[in-house]
């Protein structure tokens, strides 16, 4: 039972668009028919996100560790090994400083294409972390070219999985550095000897993550630079 009023009337139905009629007006005792014609309609699909999820940074290392110490050498007057050294011997071998930098990085989150994959995405980090295989190749991606996404494709597949990252990174930089003094008005003269990477250790690049490259889950590339030793000496006056 309707009270009198104007009114509108809406009729929709899957697979056909919204029909409406307006300012349909309903007086005391009225009985009204009102015939509305549905067409049919664009298959549609609508997507609603009812909350929000944080975004993976391809920068976002879960870990970073970075150790910085600095020793003097106990050698000359001023240390404890050969406190009675002349002076000729204690300007060579007196005031020496050694200094290191160590920074260990965990792995950063693999970026991925557009890809064809049919089993448990669970089962992608469990390779062997080799260079040959860094990750599960095997865990349900399609090798066959014939199945790669055209450029039209509605992508389904993540940019990124927190726990498939790439190798992670671990340096050491060491240092050694002496000061002469040369005069009482302040100038002096600075040796410094430094090595970079000073252990030689090679930082892997990410794994490819193409499924229809033929290097597919392969560490091919460094990311860092062989062992660097440079020196120099500086005059301040």
């Amino acid at each position: 039972m309707l009270i009198p009023g104007t009114y509108r009337i809406t009729a929709e139905h899957t697979g056909f668009k919204r029909a409406a009629r307006n300012d349909v007006r309903l007086s005391v005792n009225d009985s009204l028919q009102a015939g509305l014609a549905l067409e049919v309609g664009d298959v549609t699909q609508s997507i609603v996100v009812t909350e929000s999820v944080e975004v993976l940074q391809s920068a976002g290392a879960s870990i970073r560790f970075t150790v910085a110490a600095m020793y003097e050498l106990p050698f000359g007057r001023r240390g404890q090994v050969l406190r009675s050294a002349p002076r000729a011997v204690d300007a060579a071998i007196g005031g020496w400083q050694v200094s290191t930098i160590f920074i260990y990085q965990s792995g950063l989150p693999l970026g991925w294409g557009d890809v064809v994959f049919f089993g448990n995405p669970d089962d992608i980090a469990k390779g062997p972390h080799t260079v040959e295989q860094w990750f599960n190749v095997n865990a349900g991606f399609t090798r066959n070219t014939a199945t790669r996404p055209a450029s039209y494709h509605y992508r389904g597949w993540p940019f990124r999985f927190a726990d498939v990252r790439g190798p992670a990174l671990s340096n050491v930089d060491l240092s050694i550095d002496k000061r002469w003094r040369i005069n009482e008005r302040g100038a002096d003269v600075q040796l410094r000897g430094e090595a970079l990477n000073a252990f030689n250790h090679a930082l892997f690049a990410n794994p490819t993550t193409d499924q229809f490259n033929g290097g597919f889950g392969q560490i091919t590339a460094t990311a860092n630079y062989q062992r660097q030793i440079q020196v120099m000496l500086r005059v301040g006056f």
